[in-house]
């Protein structure tokens, strides 16, 4: 597959997500709660990136966004290895696997870029 053939299939699976989204307001929000936890991840503030990534994942889940539930649920992988907390952080991936289990046509480079980290950690 070519690099222009890759980024037309990005193309479509990012405009049926788009189509099948609640309105700007809700993504936005979850799309803000993801940022503000990887701004508070990357500095070392491990509450704050918790909660963030926490209430992103409850409010993507509740409002079905599809690959905002895959970002936070990434962002919560990440740090649960990160903390090294082991129980937590497979469970949270089932969740994840779970997820992609039921759109197998998703192939998103931050899951594998996660699961790439989180195993450099162990």
């Amino acid at each position: 597959m070519t690099r222009g053939e890759k980024s037309k299939t990005q193309k479509k699976i990012n405009s049926k997500s788009n189509s099948t989204r609640k309105g700007s307001k809700e993504l936005e929000k979850a799309q803000d709660l993801l940022k503000f936890g990887s701004l508070r991840f990357e500095k070392c503030e491990l509450k704050e990136a918790y909660e963030a990534f926490l209430s992103a994942y409850e409010f993507s889940k509740k409002n079905h966004l599809f690959l905002e539930q895959v970002e936070s649920l990434c962002g919560l992988i990440r740090f649960f290895g990160e903390s090294l907390q082991l129980k937590e952080m497979e469970k949270h991936e089932k969740k994840l696997d779970q997820l992609l289990a039921r759109k197998k046509h998703q192939n998103i480079p931050v899951v594998w870029y996660t699961k790439g980290i989180v195993a450099s950690y162990f």
